[in-house]
């Protein structure tokens, strides 16, 4: 068992190997098929098989990333995935957010550079700085 561990691990020196896309592209293929067999079962067969030959196409391209040499172009694209994953789940969790302080706090836009900002629920007019752009704006809270 060693010495397969041995080549094993020769023949991945230098390549990408596995990452976040490549498990997020192997869900995604293997809901797919699953999806492609109940179309299969209950309407169309040749819609059944278009699915599953996206769901193949994605995992050749998902062993394709994993056996790549091209290490740089494939961490790009992770970086890729995570930044928009990270926007996702930022957005989902702000308007979680939302409604669990919409009595303590409001959530308003900067005018400069358009990052959500919170500020607590102060009736009045407020002079507010922005953390990101450093913008000096002012605020009416009701």
């Amino acid at each position: 068992m060693g010495r397969f561990r041995q080549r094993l691990a020769a023949f991945m020196y230098g390549r990408n190997g596995p990452d976040r896309l490549y498990t997020f592209i192997l869900w995604v293929s293997a809901i797919l098929l699953l999806i492609s067999m109940v179309i299969e079962a209950f309407v169309s067969l040749v819609a059944g098989y278009i699915l599953q030959g996206v769901a193949f196409v994605l995992i050749i391209y998902a062993f394709f990333r994993v056996f790549s040499k091209n290490v740089s172009k494939r961490r790009a694209e992770n970086e890729r995935y995570l930044r928009i994953k990270f926007k996702i789940h930022a957005f989902f969790t702000r308007q979680k957010n939302r409604k669990k302080y919409k009595d303590t706090f409001i959530y308003t836009k900067c005018p400069s550079c358009k990052n959500v900002l919170r500020f607590k629920r102060v009736a009045g007019t407020h002079t507010a700085k922005c953390p990101c752009c450093k913008h000096i704006f002012e605020i009416n809270i009701k």
